[in-house]
């Protein structure tokens, strides 16, 4: 089992590094996706199922506003998005 960002998950990152320019923040959240990645290589089922996305599931980072939507196709974990909870909801549904 390998768990990969998609692109625009990368770019979400990006943009919220952008956005609130906070070193603490870029690292913080660079330490809890990493983390996250690899307990969802050994948990990939951890996160609740979507509600309407039924494809998709959705790991909450602890002590960060975010949460990874994310997809099990096979042996490979995507991570849809890294989206802010303040975000407007499913903006990432189109991303495969």
């Amino acid at each position: 089992m390998i768990a990969r960002l998609h692109r625009d998950a990368m770019r979400d990152m990006v943009e919220a590094s952008e956005r609130h320019d906070s070193p603490t923040l870029d690292e913080n959240l660079d330490r809890a996706v990493r983390s996250a990645l690899d307990m969802l290589v050994r948990f990939p089922e951890m996160g609740p199922a979507h509600r309407t996305q039924k494809t998709v599931r959705v790991l909450t980072l602890t002590g960060l506003p975010f949460v990874l939507p994310y997809r099990i196709d096979g042996d490979v974990i995507t991570v849809l998005a890294v989206a802010h909870t303040s975000r407007r909801p499913g903006y990432w549904y189109r991303r495969k």
